[in-house]
């Protein structure tokens, strides 16, 4: 029974790390030839984990010209999206300053101070794009003073909490991702509908305009013949 204070701790942080795992995710539009940059600051006296995830919610489009980038304090490339991905994460431990998410979408331009892309297939097509993002600042875990047996296996229970909280914050944020589209593809068909809806109604419009004319012109035409 001894044994089962660590395993009971270790619990109680985890549900603990479950009951503040609820972040929202966001979404940006992004122009053609743009650019859309996110500030994110970790404490300077607290190296901390920086974490997220982004995703091209226009699926109907090219993500060729869709790049991620995360910068530190020094402007250092940290990570960048692989090309043609629609999707991407990174995971960055014991950081700290300030850090930077650019979203950009084709090419920018040279005043916009950055260097040219070697890739030169990729160029601006003209099109919108709207990309789902995550980011999020894991604070370090505490530091147990004493370090014996029951500690150790309290910690490792801590860490796999942790990285099972990771994995739920990366899928809560897909589960984002996905009722966005659902709700841009509510917007198409609603649309649709009621395109569907002002057509039926000028169709019965002029289908009884026509009906009616032809009765009219039947009348005047048995008329007529009547008088003859």
């Amino acid at each position: 029974m001894a044994r089962l204070g660590p395993i009971v701790n270790g619990l109680l942080v985890f549900a603990g790390l479950l009951w503040n795992c609820c972040e929202a995710s966001f979404s940006t539009s992004v122009e053609s030839g743009g650019e859309q940059c996110f500030t994110v600051r970790v404490p300077n006296n607290i190296p901390s984990t920086i974490a997220g995830d982004f995703d091209l919610l226009d699926d109907e489009l090219s993500p060729d010209p869709v790049t991620v980038i995360l910068f530190n304090n020094d402007f250092d490339v940290k990570w960048k999206s692989e090309p043609g991905a629609t999707e991407g994460s990174f995971r960055f431990p014991k950081v700290t300053g300030r850090h930077l998410l650019c979203i950009q979408n084709g090419k920018l331009g040279k005043e916009e101070g950055m260097e040219e892309e070697e890739d030169d297939d990729v160029a601006d097509d003209g099109e919108e794009r709207i990309v789902g993002f995550a980011l999020r600042v894991i604070a370090p875990s505490r530091v147990m003073e004493d370090e014996g047996p029951d500690e150790h296996e309290a910690l490792a229970l801590l860490e796999r909490a942790e990285n099972l909280l990771e994995d739920l914050e990366e899928l809560e944020d897909h589960q984002g991702y996905l009722r966005e589209r659902e709700a841009a593809h509510r917007e198409i068909a609603e649309q649709t509908f009621a395109y569907i809806w002002a057509w039926t109604l000028l169709e019965a419009f002029v289908v009884c305009a026509i009906s009616t004319s032809q009765v009219l012109y039947l009348r005047k035409f048995f008329e007529t013949r009547r008088y003859l």
